[in-house]
């Protein structure tokens, strides 16, 4: 699996090689990496888009809490799964 972007620190948009990558583009929400949104009840930050080819599903968004401690991941039109500890078992998720 590719990883489009990934959050550095510190905080850059989501520019991904020199190019701004955002796959969800009709929402109220801004959907590129660092950005804050809301999915359901929770306020997640994204860290990471991944992309998904072969499954035919939407690319995937890992998110985070705001304490940073839970890992989220999160597949337009097919839901929210989470709970995982870091960030690399969010991406390897499948």
């Amino acid at each position: 699996m590719e990883v489009l972007a990934v959050l550095a620190d510190p905080p850059t948009p989501g520019v991904f090689g020199g190019k701004e990558k955002i796959m969800i583009t009709k929402s109220n929400q801004v959907w590129a990496v660092g950005e804050t949104v809301k999915v359901g009840f929770l306020n997640l930050r994204i860290l990471a888009t991944q992309a998904t080819p072969g499954d035919y599903k939407p690319d995937a968004y890992i998110l985070t809490n705001g304490k940073a401690d839970k890992f989220y991941r999160f597949v337009p039109h097919h839901g929210l799964t989470g709970g995982f500890d870091s960030l690399s078992s969010a991406l390897s998720a499948i």
